[in-house]
């Protein structure tokens, strides 16, 4: 990792801010000892730049001693600083960020600020910003790694719970698989959501694209690969992410004609995501298991859909600095899906409820989707699907669509 980027997380920790414009993401203010700065932005790390350069809209505070406090992402006086000097007229910074017990001050004397500041991020900073980042996860719309329904440990689940649960063999609605004669099959899986994010009044975007691989060795038993990754945007802040799910469905009972199908799917997870505006990321890994039980009769299948995962935080060493990502956190999906088949068209409809068992955001959500397809290809097995797809919860709603590609051979 770059040392601009760590530099940056030091300066969130030193620098500060509160009372600007209500839709900034970030808002600092600045009390001099002759004059007083409120500002506002979407970055961060530009915001604090300016403000202890003392430059752009921090002019004013030039040569002055200050009082600074941020606000961040909705959390009011997330850090505190100020800047003044020592009985030999050397520069002090102290900062205190409550919500993780730091207290730190660096004095000029003692040699550069900015080697003081690199130093202690090497040492134990980085896991003081974990603890803040944790605080973020479970009071701010703006948690990255966990604590909404698009986060990274949602991403993961949510992923796994449409592959393997909600939508177990897409376009296969009559309980007959393509193939049921014992021999081996491959099927492909593209994924494409998007929508429009209202988190914490704060409004934003979202495009997801999925890739997944399913190897089925006969009916009973496949291997999977899946891919997610999203790209999403709040009040123009950028946050990347992405993971990787191996599966290992295993069917109970096989959809040869009957009417009851089920498969239970194990799998394995990791993800990684971040955002330089927020200063904020990491990497998870963990595990979650799948069920899909589905009654068909005369075109209509109804699939109980349910899913059960866990996410930690991964420690992590790179270049010597020291990465600690404080997730510890159940996510459970229960839901329910009707569809029908008319020859090879068909629609389906379903509502999905999700729980964080832990300390979140937004600690429940509801997903109702709808969608209408069509399948094609030899046998009928591959497939089309579009529909729309919502999150509802308190404080964050998501309202987009998405696009699914099948095909299997």
């Amino acid at each position: 990792m770059r040392f601009r980027f760590m530099t940056a997380m030091g300066l969130v920790l030193i620098c500060s801010g509160a009372i600007a414009r209500a839709d900034d993401l970030f808002q600092v203010n600045a009390v001099g000892s002759t004059s007083t700065v409120s500002s506002g932005s979407s970055s961060l790390i530009g915001l604090v730049t300016n403000l202890t350069n003392n430059t752009n809209q921090f002019s004013s505070l030039s040569g002055q001693t200050f009082n600074a406090n941020l606000t961040y992402a909705g959390i009011k006086n997330a850090i505190t600083l100020e800047q003044g000097t020592d009985a030999n007229g050397n520069k002090t910074i102290s900062f205190q960020v409550p919500s993780a017990g730091i207290n730190k001050i660096f004095d000029a004397a003692n040699g550069s600020l900015s080697t003081q500041l690199k130093d202690y991020l090497k040492s134990s900073g980085l896991a003081d910003l974990a603890a803040f980042q944790a605080s973020v996860n479970q009071n701010s719309f703006a948690g990255i790694v966990d604590g909404n329904p698009l986060a990274m440990t949602a991403l993961l689940q949510d992923a796994g719970y449409q592959e393997f649960a909600l939508h177990e063999t897409p376009f296969d609605l009559d309980g007959k698989r393509n193939t049921n004669d014992g021999n081996s099959h491959f099927e492909t899986r593209y994924w494409f959501n998007g929508g429009d994010v209202d988190a914490g009044g704060t409004s934003g975007a979202y495009v997801d694209f999925t890739l997944a691989f399913e190897l089925h060795f006969n009916d009973i038993i496949a291997l999977t690969y899946t891919m997610p990754f999203r790209y999403q945007t709040l009040h123009s802040a950028d946050i990347f992410m992405g993971g990787s799910i191996l599966g290992l469905p295993i069917t109970i009972i096989p959809a040869k004609g009957g009417p009851i199908t089920w498969t239970v799917t194990p799998a394995v997870q990791g993800g990684i995501g971040g955002s330089q505006d927020f200063v904020s990321g990491g990497i998870i890994y963990g595990a979650q298991i799948d069920s899909s039980l589905s009654w068909n009769y005369k075109g209509f299948t109804l699939t109980l859909a349910d899913s059960a995962g866990y996410d930690h935080g991964a420690d992590i060493d790179i270049a010597g600095y020291n990465f600690n990502t404080e997730v510890n956190q159940w996510i459970f999906k229960n839901g329910l899906q009707l569809s029908k088949s008319f020859h090879n068209f068909f629609i389906d409809a379903s509502g999905t409820w999700t729980d964080f068992l832990h300390a979140a955001y937004v600690p429940g959500y509801f997903t109702p989707e709808v969608g209408i397809g069509l399948r094609f290809g030899n046998n009928n097995s591959c497939g089309l699907r579009v529909g729309f797809i919502g999150n509802y919860g308190e404080h964050y709603n998501t309202t987009g669509g998405n696009v699914v590609l099948y095909f299997s051979n």
